[in-house]
């Protein structure tokens, strides 16, 4: 019987991205250097936008819809005084007012808007409305309306105000819009505002601080500091440890014992990890606080 082949392995890479790049060159620049197509990324940051973008390699690339939806922080910089009909630097400005009138009433405004709220994304954005990017529809000259959605903001803090810009620090549900945010606040406070400065600077308990610069690849990875462990996403989630046995049950899609679920705290994704240390799987929470098994990878040694 002829050997069966392998994918290769489960491995996630930290890349900080500069302004700029897309992030899907990112994708394809680590696509080049590591020699496979299997590459995709868990989040997207726009052109202007910098900071961390985690990339999925292999098998590794199941875990991406997990980080996407994962909690995000970010640095902002907005600019009072102006909105644009991108709500960043890219656009045309189409609101002129003046400015708030200290950071006091700045940082009450930005308070309100804590917690679970209805935003309406930009309409210059990649969100499919019929099937069409928004953005789509904007260059064809469409008239329409963006849906608002449902989105949690956990901190919106104001770091400074230099009129007219300033800088906040946000953490903030999957799908929320910072550029929303920044839009929001200007009109909140009678004013105008858009986004001048975007940085992602964590993904969960991942921080931008381990990623590596596009132009530094190739060293990195040379260096061994570039290709890491899937389990490394899971940092803060509650974790299970496998033996041997029960490791290959997951791989062979048997469900999580009841038992499992215990000592897990409620938390939504519970990690499987092996005798080795390495993510076998990642366990969702039903309704009944059981666990089901959402994503399974494969041993990375197969015969």
């Amino acid at each position: 019987m002829s050997a069966r082949r392998h994918a290769g392995p489960a491995r996630i890479v930290l890349i900080d991205k500069p302004e700029g790049p897309t992030s899907f060159d990112a994708v394809r620049a680590v696509r080049r250097l590591l020699g496979v197509r299997r590459v995709g990324h868990g989040g997207t940051l726009d052109p202007f936008a910098t900071g961390l973008l985690v990339l999925g390699i292999g098998p590794a690339t199941r875990l991406l819809n997990l980080v996407v939806a994962g909690r995000k922080t970010y640095r902002a910089r907005a600019r009072f005084g102006q909105e644009t009909d991108s709500g960043d630097p890219t656009g045309v400005v189409v609101e002129e007012s003046g400015l708030p009138p200290d950071s006091e009433q700045i940082a009450a405004a930005a308070r309100s808007f804590l917690g679970t709220i209805e935003q309406v994304p930009p309409r210059h954005s990649a969100l499919k409305i019929e099937g069409r990017r928004a953005y789509d529809r904007v260059r064809a000259g469409e008239d329409f309306e963006v849906p608002s959605r449902r989105v949690t903001v956990d901190t919106f803090d104001l770091l400074s105000f230099d009129p007219p810009f300033a800088d906040f620090e946000i953490r903030c549900s999957a799908g929320t819009y910072v550029r929303s945010l920044a839009r929001d606040l200007g009109r909140a406070m009678g004013s105008a505002a858009h986004l001048v400065a975007l940085r992602r600077t964590a993904i969960g308990a991942l921080s931008v601080d381990e990623a590596v610069g596009l132009d530094t690849i190739e060293s990195a990875h040379a260096a061994g500091r570039l290709l890491r462990s899937p389990v490394e996403l899971a940092r803060d989630w509650p974790q299970v440890h496998l033996d041997d046995e029960d490791a290959r049950r997951i791989r062979h899609g048997d469900q999580p014992p009841p038992a499992w679920s215990e000592g897990t705290g409620g938390a939504p994704y519970v990690a499987l990890v092996d005798v080795t240390g390495e993510l076998v799987a990642v366990a969702v929470r039903r309704d009944d606080g059981s666990l089901r098994l959402a994503v399974v990878l494969p041993a990375e040694v197969t015969a």
